[in-house]
This record gives structure tokens, C-alpha cells and sequence, in this order.
């Protein structure tokens, strides 16, 4: 499948949390918000296959190309937190 094709190709990344806070659309709660951050610190912690689990289910891939999530999110796919 998809998914196995593109882990033979390209490995499994790490994903850059810090790109994707940045590009996320914030639509109930701010960037800052307490329960904001704390998320985002739950899933810096979480490991590499897991962080690409959740980017995957959000976005339909496995990575954050290197122009970052703003270019990397189909119009159609939603991106919020």
C-alpha cells in the first residue's frame, strides 16, 4: 500500500514539531493557550512512529516537506487543533 511504499522509500522521520505548531490552524483554542502547549509538549515526547502516526492521520502523509506544513496541507484536509 501507500503507506508501506513510502516508509521503504524514505524511512521513517522524525517529525518537526515545531514546524507543524507553527502551520497548524488554531480554530478553539490559541497557540499559547495552556492546553495548547501541553499537547504539543505530550506529542514532542511521544516517539518517532507515533508523531508520524498522528501527522499521517491529520494530513495523509507520513512527513513535513522541507517547505513546511503550510505548503504540505491540501486545501481539502484539515490541519486544526
Amino acid at each position: 500500500n501507500e503507506h508501506e511504499l513510502e516508509l521503504l522509500i524514505g524511512g521513517m522521520p522524525d517529525t518537526d514539531v515545531d514546524d507543524w505548531t507553527r502551520f497548524t490552524d488554531y480554530r478553539e483554542h490559541e497557540m499559547n493557550d495552556e492546553i495548547t502547549r501541553w499537547s504539543w509538549q505530550v506529542i514532542r515526547n511521544w516517539f518517532t512512529e507515533c508523531k508520524s502516526w498522528l501527522l499521517q492521520s491529520a494530513t495523509g502523509t507520513l512527513r513535513i516537506l522541507v517547505v513546511g506544513t503550510s505548503n504540505k496541507l491540501p486545501k481539502n484536509m484539515p490541519n486544526s487543533l
